[in-house]
């Protein structure tokens, strides 16, 4: 039996990833598993020294 690999495009490749971080998103919000804008910017600021929002 001949196995052939199908190489694919980058388009397709880039769709399969944006589709599994969506799918990983509404996995996390229907977990409970969010953060506020606040909490994200402090993670930011302790993670990038220097980090600035306005």
């Amino acid at each position: 039996m001949n196995k052939t690999k199908t190489l694919k495009t980058k388009e397709e490749v880039w769709k399969e990833y944006l589709l599994e971080s969506i799918k990983q998103s509404e996995e996390d919000f229907k977990n409970g598993r969010v953060m506020t804008i606040e909490e994200s910017i402090e993670r930011m600021r302790k993670k990038y020294e220097g980090f600035n929002i306005g």
